[in-house]
């Protein structure tokens, strides 16, 4: 069974906006991925996401662990559309990067 990682409980916020309870997000996700656990992330309550807190939640996962293991691994639920496009962006530039330092990009 997943982890579900309720955000807003984990936080205790409606505001993701701290670069710190990023980390902490990042921290649970990155120990699951590391023993092959599925986790669920509900985004439920989120009021405000800034770009800063999805880069250090999820964005920086792309230089820990290879896209596969992140698409295979996590689900993403409970999502508004600014919540999805703000994540979106932040994967979409994160994954760039990764390959970049990878060299497989121009």
């Amino acid at each position: 069974m997943p982890e579900m990682i309720r955000i807003v409980e984990m936080i205790d916020s409606s505001s993701l906006v701290d670069v710190g309870d990023a980390q902490k997000i990042f921290r649970v996700i990155s120990k699951n991925l590391r023993n092959k656990n599925h986790v669920t992330m509900s985004f439920a309550g989120v009021d405000q996401i800034i770009t800063a807190f999805a880069n250090a939640a999820i964005g920086q996962l792309y230089s820990k662990f290879s896209e596969e293991t992140i698409r295979e691994l996590i689900t993403f639920v409970d999502m508004d559309d600014i919540t999805h496009e703000t994540i979106s962006s932040s994967v979409a530039r994160a994954k760039e990067t990764a390959k970049r330092k990878r060299g497989e990009a121009k």
